[in-house]
């Protein structure tokens, strides 16, 4: 008998939480590669190409994907607020990690869906371009250091332009901006491993996915164009 997709999306909470439960009775190695197994399963059924069967389970899917994932927000809301907010103590930032890096996915997600990969890089690039020139505003105000400081919000600015006509060299410069940024803020690798991956989902990550979004559009019309 066929398990319907549907049972299978939804298989995988209680693998991970009697995984969980386990966690201090089996060995460490193997808990780690249970773990991985059982987390990337749904996102494969997401991304696995097939013909929809049932669009209404698959609305239902993702209706109750949201409001899980706005009640673990709240949970966690919860938690900080108790434990730290309220006593006046700054969260770790592991917290900080848990709330924003889900929204930037989330973010990212939402609007190649809804806009398509050519106005989704144009307006990651815009929105870290303006991010890049308010700080050097705030930092330095109106001198020449600004005007230094504010090449890169010129450039990443002009690129997310280029896009549109050239989604393939918007691509390339996207990527080439992401490895200097890495090179320039390799520094971050000092940080704790909760703010590394909190600033890399930050900054890096964005203009990578755009990069790819833009490389991978570019060739896919192509193929049409042919």
């Amino acid at each position: 008998m066929k398990i319907p997709e549907s049972v299978l999306r939804n298989i995988w909470i209680i693998l991970i939480s009697m995984l969980l439960f386990m966690a201090n009775v089996i060995p460490y190695p193997l808990f780690v590669l249970s773990a991985s197994v059982i987390l990337i399963s749904p996102v494969l059924l997401e991304l696995r190409r097939k013909k929809i069967i049932d669009e209404r389970q698959v609305q239902i899917s993702h209706f109750s994907s949201h409001i899980t994932f706005y009640v673990f927000l709240l949970l966690l809301f919860f938690v900080i607020n108790r434990e730290y907010i309220s006593k006046n103590i700054n969260p770790p930032p592991q917290f900080y990690m848990l709330v924003i890096v889900p929204f930037v996915v989330k973010m990212l997600i939402s609007l190649y869906k809804n806009y398509g990969p050519v106005p989704t890089a144009q307006w990651t690039g815009y929105f870290f371009s303006f991010f890049w020139l308010l700080f050097v505003v705030l930092s330095h105000g109106l001198s020449i250091a600004s005007l230094i400081e504010s090449i890169p919000f010129l450039i990443i600015f002009s690129v997310s332009l280029l896009s549109k006509k050239f989604p393939l060299a918007g691509g390339v410069l996207f990527f080439i901006i992401t490895v200097f940024i890495l090179v320039l803020f390799r520094g971050w690798w000092r940080f704790d491993i909760y703010v590394r991956l909190l600033m890399y989902s930050l900054i890096p990550l964005p203009l990578l996915a755009s990069s790819f979004a833009l490389v991978f559009y570019h060739f896919k019309e192509g193929k049409k164009d042919e």
